[in-house]
Parts: C-alpha cells; structure tokens; sequence
C-alpha cells in the first residue's frame, strides 16, 4: 500500500520512532504488532525463514495501520532489494555494508534512472497499489524511500 513514509517525516523532523524487530514470518504476529502502534516494524529477511512471499503478507498485514514497514535484505543484493521494494515496502535495510562503493551500489539498488538502476515495474506491483498510484509512485518515491545501510564491521566503521 503506497503512502506517505511516516518514520522518514519523524526522523527527519528530529522526532524519535519506537519499533519492532521481526524475525517470525507471521501475518498474524506482524498484524498485531502493528495494530498495537509501533512507529516501525523491520521485517529481517537475512535471518530467519521470511522469504519474498511471507514478507508480501506481513506487509499487508502491516496496512491496516500507520506503522512504517521496514525489510532487511539479506545482502546488498539488487534483484533481492528490488523484489522487496516491488512488494511495497517503504524502508530498506541492507545489511553489512563496508565500503562507500558498496553504499552506492544499495542505494543506486534502490532508484530508479538516472539516480539508479531500478528496473521499473512500478505500473504493476504492489509498491504503486498494483499501478492504481503509478504515476504518483514514479514522482515521490526518491523522496518517501527510506534507505537504510547497516554499518556492521570494523572495517565499515575505519572507512567511514
């Protein structure tokens, strides 16, 4: 469900965002969790049994409320980034990030030409409402996108 990125006005507006970590693949889990009011849920797709298909479900089940849907990739990957951004959720993580080069390489991942290398399907996944939002989608979201690189070594802390 394409919509503003709520966590990405907090965190730029200063304010602080409480959330949850998912590492269970469940609808109904992912469900409650939001219902009860968390600012973010971060869906991890590195560790644990999610795969494409269960993280498309708790992202709808993540739409009946505000709550911004955060996944974690399970590797700087851009066919993996891109699936996960086609399913509609409206933060990366990508894990284990070291150099600047690789940072470019997953925020590239993450747009569309000439900022990135997306391929663009957005006139039918689920990211643009099926392309009911296409248009919208394509003009707002570099700037709604929440990309997160995730510094996890102590080289990526030398090389920052």
């Amino acid at each position: 469900m394409y919509r503003p990125n709520r966590l990405k006005a907090m965190l730029l507006n200063g304010e602080r965002a409480v959330g949850c970590w998912l590492d269970l693949a469940s609808p109904a889990v992912t469900e409650l969790l939001a219902l009860v009011g968390y600012d973010t849920l971060l869906i991890d797709m590195e560790h644990g049994p999610a795969d494409i298909l269960s993280v498309t479900h708790q992202l709808q089940a993540m739409s009946a409320a505000p709550g911004t849907s955060i996944v974690r990739a399970p590797s700087n990957d851009e066919v993996i980034i891109k699936r996960i951004l086609d399913t509609g959720a409206e933060a990366v993580m990508i894990p284990s990030v070291n150099t600047a080069q690789e940072a470019k390489e997953a925020v590239a991942a993450c747009h569309y030409p000439p900022k990135g290398v997306r391929g663009a399907a957005y006139s039918l996944t689920r990211a643009s409402n099926y392309g009911l939002e296409a248009a919208h989608y394509a003009e707002t979201i570099a700037s709604e996108l929440l990309v997160i690189c995730q510094i996890e070594s102590l080289q990526a802390v030398e090389n920052i």
